[in-house]
């Protein structure tokens, strides 16, 4: 029979390891299809990720030491659902936006070609 603290063990390791790719690639995705990131923008990403994870960290130790050590399990899948819910909807709002800005700068080149 597998003891169900090494599983929280091992299963918290591997999602660490699947989430630690979500990182770096923020910086890239809101580099190359939202804005450019620029110092002050990567130091917002910096102390966003590190107060949620120390809020996270807290949250996870108590119920899972007074409650059961399922909820590392729960947490995770809810995190994780938050997380691919708001990839979508910025993903929804990046095509959006640069929908309006190509229909704006198509405004701008039919306005400047009119003009001549």
């Amino acid at each position: 029979m597998v003891r169900l603290d090494v599983l929280v063990w091992v299963f918290t390791a591997v999602s660490g390891f699947a989430m630690s790719v979500i990182f770096p690639e923020l910086f890239s995705w809101t580099s190359s299809d939202v804005i450019h990131v620029c110092g002050k923008l990567s130091a917002l990403f910096l102390v966003t990720a590190s107060v949620s994870a120390t809020v996270t960290a807290l949250l996870a130790g108590y119920l899972t030491e007074y409650v059961t050590p399922l909820w590392m399990v729960y947490l995770n899948i809810l995190f994780a659902t938050v997380l691919l819910l708001n990839f979508g909807f910025v993903k929804v709002l990046t095509r959006r936006y640069f929908a309006i800005e190509k229909h704006h700068q198509l405004a701008r080149c039919c306005a400047t070609r009119s003009q001549h």
